[in-house]
């Protein structure tokens, strides 16, 4: 049938070496299931239209594996802020090497995406004026963010504005990280991004890549 064909002829690319090649991997149960949705799409107006009739519809009955990432326990993600601040300790400092600040920043952005289970695009979009700190000296209190549904680069947010409440730790995280920026003479006025690089721009993929440095 489809899903048979499709998994055994028809290749996709993959960038190998910083080249496009193609290849025959694994089709993922995704993949297969948004070429149905698509050919389903075609079917139903064609139906609409009164092209085909409802009996000449394919039936495609497919079972799809519906694979979630696990979560970590609180043990395990204590250990990964452990091993954080070994990892940033050990990035070089000085110079034009910016790798110590890198590392730093994305220890705290971790604790904060971990504290208010934000989207990566929402969280590299915040700006200093949609947090709001209480957090007192024993480092208890929270972070109320503001999500806004539209944002500077034309980045759209998929549920619309709203409030999301962090915990503590997301607070405690926003706090170190405001007194990095000042000790590192960056700006944390209103209208500065919170996740920034140098130049005050927000960071674009490179979360990813510290995370994928971060691991090996």
């Amino acid at each position: 049938d489809f899903v048979d064909w499709r998994r055994e002829h028809v290749k996709r690319q993959k960038k190998i070496k910083g080249r496009f090649v193609h290849v025959r991997d694994e089709i993922t149960d995704k993949t297969l299931k948004d070429y149905i949705d698509t050919v389903y799409v075609v079917l139903n107006f064609a139906h609409s239209e009164r092209i085909i009739e409802e009996r000449d519809m394919p039936k495609w009955r497919t079972e799809y594996s519906k694979s979630r990432r696990t979560t970590f326990v609180p043990e395990e993600f204590s250990m990964l802020l452990g091993k954080l601040g070994e990892w940033v300790d050990q990035a070089p400092t000085g110079g034009k090497d910016n790798t110590y600040f890198l590392r730093n920043q994305f220890r705290y952005w971790f604790q904060f995406m971990a504290g208010t289970g934000l989207r990566i695009g929402e969280a590299r979009m915040l700006r200093w004026r949609d947090i709001d700190l209480q957090v007192d000296a024993n480092s208890t209190g929270y972070a109320s963010v503001k999500v806004r549904p539209n944002t500077d680069k034309g980045t759209k947010v998929k549920t619309g504005e709203r409030t999301v409440v962090g915990t503590p730790e997301a607070a405690t995280a926003l706090v170190m990280l405001k007194l990095y920026y000042e000790r590192c003479n960056l700006s944390v006025e209103p209208d500065s991004y919170v996740f920034r690089n140098f130049k005050g721009e927000f960071r674009k993929k490179d979360f990813e890549y510290q995370w994928k440095a971060f691991l090996k």
